[in-house]
């Protein structure tokens, strides 16, 4: 499953990397191209400490809010709402701000708290995409008559950054049920998800469970992307043809 999820991110990123070059990206998917390069860059680095240092957590909380950042410009271009423009535009600053004001508790946590900052961060930063992305979909419906923001494949990336979201906060939750669980009962983390504990522990079961989809949804959102990058570079081009 993650060498789909590594070519899935790879090829999405070098055709977003060509058709910026080639300046045939529709622009309201600018931010989405930004994304994908940062997801590379993300996971290359992660990587690498991971190796390195044994411990790349704070590659994901330094990268999350920029990330974040990217997918509210998104939104941002492709919402009409102007008190949501505003919203979105507050919400990039508050949750820079988050980060870098539990920045100092994080730098001084040990691996086990660490972590669940960090799934709390990533925890906020779904519960705001699902807005947007809700939010999104409304504005669509508000304004289907005049056809000013209703593209299909925006709406198509939009969907899937929602129905990952939401996947993503659940699997987010119970990492922070089984950290918290296993800091307060001295149970390493280990033995809650080995076969022989997961029979005892409802939380680790569904943990499990949810992991494989959320590399589903993961690979769904890349293939989504994929699609509405290539249908916004045809769409582009044919406007410059008229």
């Amino acid at each position: 499953m993650r060498e789909i999820y590594w070519a899935n991110i790879a090829i999405d990123a070098l055709l977003a990397l060509f058709l910026l070059f080639t300046k045939r990206l529709g622009h309201n998917m600018y931010p989405i191209a930004l994304v994908l390069l940062i997801n590379v860059l993300e996971e290359s680095i992660g990587r690498y400490f991971a190796i390195r240092f044994r411990n790349n957590l704070s590659v994901f909380y330094v990268f999350n809010p920029i990330e974040y950042a990217c997918f509210a410009w998104f939104f941002y271009l492709n919402i009409d709402y102007k008190i949501f423009k505003k919203l979105i535009r507050l919400s990039v600053i508050l949750f820079i701000i988050f980060i870098i004001g539990s920045l100092y508790f994080f730098i001084k946590l040990p691996p086990l708290p660490e972590k669940i900052l960090l799934d709390y961060v990533v925890v906020a930063k779904g519960f705001l995409l699902i807005i947007w992305a809700v939010t999104y979909i409304i504005n669509i419906f508000d304004q289907i008559g005049k056809y000013q923001k209703l593209n299909v494949f925006v709406l198509l990336v939009a969907a899937a950054v929602l129905f990952y979201s939401s996947f993503s906060i659940i699997f987010h939750f119970l990492e922070i049920f089984l950290f918290n669980y296993s800091e307060q009962h001295h149970v390493p983390i280990t033995v809650m998800l080995s076969p022989q504990y997961k029979t005892h522990m409802y939380a680790s079961k569904q943990y499990e469970a949810v992991k494989p989809l959320l590399f589903f949804t993961n690979i769904l959102l890349y293939l989504c992307i994929f699609v509405a990058l290539i249908k916004s570079a045809t769409n582009s081009k044919q406007a410059n043809t008229i």
